[in-house]
């Protein structure tokens, strides 16, 4: 494996807080939130009242930061043939590829790749056909696109075929770690020789009654403030009750540091290491182990240790034993090591977005590396009668922002998800 230097040129998001990296981070840090009211009659009866959702321009009458896909697609209904999730990644794609210029550099595309994770592919749309199956019968009301639909990887290829891209085009389908998987598969082609630049990170779109549901008849949303929803996920927080669903997409550029260097990028960032564990325990409840070992693994996987990380966006999605597993566990590390680590969540301002929580989270660890300033964990209170010991960790409250005081910024972004996955970034500022 050669020892290159993979730094980071091109960013793009779509997700409750808007469209656009920019907004995204302004808003972050303004401690917006995302999470709305689901109004629609067909969620009567649910227990969950309550989602992050990006903004669309039907709903939001071209506010900044809404989505129109007219912007985007040339005819509408190219839309009919792809899932929400696919028209996601590509918004999110054209950005970071647009950020980074990276097309304009490159005539050789077979050295370009896509790596674009997915949680749950395509479920709104096997419902659809469901109840189209039903009133025309078994065949006439199957749609021509349903089996690329409910395919995971084909918002990679919708990625890679829109913009001629010719190197390893893959997709992780992780449950919850996938967007930081996708990130650390592309990282992985660049190291291996494979590719030389990477358009990488993760989609979603399962906010619909059934996905809703589902999550609900296991207990693991909240459910006790559906008539306060910018107040219902709460990383950390005594009072959280489980997570809040929120959908969106996240791409970045992984670049070859020589390549970008030698083009004139702008360099946001470096990723310096990746690793992996399973908890090899319970497919849904998360062990401290697993979540120890895959940040160990990071850390030895970047030659570094904990005292080197100044920042940790956490995984924390809001679930009082998730949350409590992962704030064991750093602790257990970095207490006796670098007491002064901090800890924040930015799942409060967008609910947890599944796939592609971990690449959008990715992004945000990226320009607080880059802007040195580290984003609260909304709704959290520092000041709580916490019986978790919250005060041997130096999470970041709801009040504001931290300045990050320090040259060099090197910092871990967590993600654990069901089946006993979990995965880890050590992303960097340039330096």
């Amino acid at each position: 494996m050669s020892a290159c230097r993979i730094v980071i040129t091109g960013l793009g998001a779509v997700s409750p807080l808007g469209v656009g990296v920019e907004l995204n981070w302004h808003r972050l840090l303004n401690n917006h939130s995302g999470i709305v009211s689901l109004n629609e009659t067909e969620y009567t009866g649910i227990p969950c009242q309550i989602a992050g959702r990006v903004p669309m321009s039907v709903d939001y009458q071209n506010q900044d930061g809404t989505l129109d896909f007219s912007k985007y697609f040339t005819r509408i209904s190219d839309l009919k043939s792809m899932t929400l999730a696919s028209a996601f990644a590509l918004v999110a794609a054209q950005e970071a590829i647009e950020h980074s210029q990276i097309l304009l550099a490159y005539d050789d595309r077979t050295r370009i790749g896509v790596s674009v994770g997915n949680g749950i592919a395509g479920l709104a749309n096997t419902c659809s056909i469901f109840e189209q199956m039903k009133a025309k019968g078994l065949y006439r009301g199957m749609s021509p696109f349903y089996i690329t639909q409910v395919l995971p990887n084909t918002s990679a290829g919708y990625v890679s075929v829109r913009h001629k891209l010719q190197g390893p085009n893959l997709c992780n389908s992780s449950a919850c770690t996938a967007g930081v998987q996708a990130i650390g598969d592309g990282y992985n082609m660049i190291r291996l020789g494979h590719a030389d630049a990477m358009v990488c990170g993760a989609t979603e779109a399962t906010v619909n009654p059934i996905t809703i549901s589902g999550f609900a008849r296991m207990r693991a949303l909240s459910t006790s403030f559906n008539d306060q929803p910018k107040l219902a996920s709460r990383p950390f927080d005594r009072q959280r009750d489980g997570f809040v669903m929120g959908e969106g997409a996240a791409i970045m550029i992984l670049e070859r540091l020589e390549s970008a260097q030698k083009r004139g990028a702008k360099i946001l960032g470096e990723i310096l290491g990746y690793g992996l564990s399973s908890d090899a325990s319970h497919i849904t409840n998360p062990t401290g182990l697993g979540a120890l070992n895959c940040m160990k693994n990071a850390l030895n996987n970047a030659h570094l240790n904990a005292r080197d990380i100044g920042y940790i966006n956490a995984h924390a999605t809001s679930t009082p034993i998730g949350d409590r597993i992962e704030r064991q566990a750093i602790k257990e590390l970095f207490t006796s090591d670098n007491s002064n680590v901090l800890v924040s969540s930015t799942k409060g301002h967008t609910g947890h977005l599944l796939g592609a929580a971990g690449a959008l989270e990715s992004i945000f660890t990226v320009l607080a590396c880059n802007h040195a300033i580290c984003p609260t964990t909304l709704n959290y209170k520092s000041n709580n009668d916490d019986s978790e010991d919250s005060s041997l960790l130096n999470i970041i409250s709801n009040d504001k922002p931290l300045s990050w005081n320090s040259k060099t910024r090197i910092a871990l972004k967590n993600s654990f998800g069901f089946g006993g996955t979990n995965s880890c970034l050590v992303i960097s500022n340039f330096f």
